[in-house]
């Protein structure tokens, strides 16, 4: 019961997530990166082409290269569950290829690029390995609204996102 519902929306299991819709259409955002798609990546994507801004995907694995344990384990929650969320997937259109859709794509795994690039040819698909140079930031940061000509008044978010045996 409470525990199953904890653990499925952790991943994102909640099938609908109106408040997610809401900061999409009302965030007065250039750009959409979606680091999911399901629902989640359905509800953001088009609160983006509503708004006609590009939304960008990224990769980590997963898309193409999860392994069958780690499936298990994803989907261990909703066993005996009433899975009602298709119903909405179809009643929504929410069945689109977000991939084939989005501005661009980035991959941080290589294992995940030549699949990729292989399916989407012509898409706009960077590789982009985690991992920071600390010589890179050893220095004072730059001012990063100046750099990128952002306005004082401008928004800007931080995503830090949860460590689990997923990541």
């Amino acid at each position: 019961g409470r525990m199953r519902r904890l653990t499925l929306d952790k991943k994102g299991g909640n099938p609908v997530v109106p408040q997610l819709a809401a900061a999409v259409a009302h965030g007065g955002y250039d750009l959409v990166h979606l680091h999911t798609e399901g629902r989640m990546g359905e509800i953001a994507a088009q609160q983006a082409r509503r708004l006609k801004i590009p939304y960008v995907m990224s990769f980590h694995g997963g898309c193409y290269d999860v392994p069958q344990s780690e499936q298990e384990e994803l989907l261990r929650p909703l066993r005996g569950t009433l899975r009602y969320g298709g119903i909405l997937d179809r009643l929504f259109g929410w069945r689109r290829d977000l991939i084939a859709e989005a501005a661009g794509i980035i991959c941080v795994g290589a294992n995940e690029l030549e699949p990729l690039r292989e399916r989407y040819p012509g898409k706009n698909i960077l590789f982009l390995p985690n991992g920071v140079d600390p010589d890179k930031f050893a220095g004072p940061a730059p001012d990063i609204r100046s750099l990128w000509n952002i306005p004082a008044a401008r928004q800007l978010w931080l995503c830090v996102s949860r460590i689990d045996y997923q990541k």
